[in-house]
């Protein structure tokens, strides 16, 4: 993974990123090459932006983060389908690199469900994961959640694989089973949900490093987990969760970063009354504008005016 930045040339939005077709294959290349490549969270332009230019090679496009983004509400299912989709729909048009979509619940049923697929694959997505919460779902962090039956959850896993128009759109079935039934029946349906049509299932909140070579060794592969500054997975290296088997990690801490900074810093000047304390923590103009390509863009203005001076 290098850590350059990207070429000169045409925004990656707006035309100049690589198609959908060829970000779902590329995402079905890196499962079947593992090494718990890192998908980093995002939940707009900007931070895919400025993932993608440290040289990660996917995304991941989170609900609670686009909740805390969209409406400053916690992810507890205030946002709609609609709203989820246009944030996704952005990260991914800014985004060379295959993105992984949080598909929340579905939305409500089967068919809802196979809406949801046809939704985020006509914005770009490269997979989704979707989860047999309870409406209204929590946060996978939070305590408190409830599942429904395995059934009901299978008949939406299978309408989602079903929904899709590009076989390498990747469907994640997704289980919170962990908390409220325990291990066994949460890898239970995990591998329920595989046979369903689930090109990957992932088991939500293992509760140790032991638990989680057991659903490694008993749910069928490749394998997909999250990992975290925080809980669990904080003691882990990338070596660790390669060594255990995974395919793909999630890392999903990375706007926290972003709360704590935007905090730190208004929280300073309110103190102070001084910019000064602030410039250390802060980027200068000049690489702000490099994340969003502005010289790419002034190339395209001056192509254009050269050739509007020919006619």
């Amino acid at each position: 993974m290098s850590h350059s930045r990207q070429p000169a040339g045409l925004p990656t939005a707006y035309g100049g990123g690589t198609s959908a077709a060829k970000k779902r294959s590329v995402l079905r290349d890196i499962l079947a090459i593992g090494g718990a490549q890192v998908a980093p969270t995002t939940y707009d332009a900007l931070t895919a932006a400025i993932v993608e230019e440290q040289g990660f090679s996917l995304l991941h496009f989170s609900g609670y983060y686009a909740s805390a983004a969209t409406a400053a509400v916690p992810d507890i299912g205030l946002l709609s389908l609609a709203e989820m989709v246009a944030a996704c729909r952005r990260v991914c048009m800014r985004s060379n690199v295959p993105v992984i979509a949080d598909g929340d619940d579905g939305y409500g049923g089967p068919l809802q469900a196979f809406r949801t697929v046809r939704e985020y694959e006509s914005v770009g997505a490269s997979g989704i994961h979707l989860e047999d919460q309870t409406s209204p779902k929590r946060c996978g962090l939070m305590a408190g959640k409830t599942v429904i039956p395995t059934e009901a959850m299978c008949e939406k896993i299978a309408a989602a694989a079903e929904a899709r128009s590009d076989p390498n759109f990747l469907i994640i079935g997704r289980t919170d089973a962990r908390q409220p039934e325990g291990l066994d029946a949460a890898i239970q349906r995990a591998n329920a949900y595989r046979e369903a049509g689930a090109d990957v299932s992932l088991v939500e909140e293992p509760q140790s490093v032991d638990e989680i070579k057991t659903i490694l060794n008993e749910v069928p592969g490749p394998h997909i987990g999250g990992w975290s500054a925080f809980g669990l997975t904080a003691s882990l290296s990338r070596t660790d969760l390669e060594q255990l088997g995974y395919a793909i990690v999630f890392f999903v801490d990375g706007p926290l970063a972003v709360h704590r900074t935007y905090s730190d810093i208004h929280r300073i000047l309110a103190e102070s009354g001084s910019t000064r304390p602030l410039r250390e923590s802060m980027s200068s103009y000049e690489v702000m504008n490099d994340s969003m390509q502005l010289s790419a863009w002034r190339d395209i203005e001056t192509s254009v005016q050269r050739k509007s001076s020919r006619v």
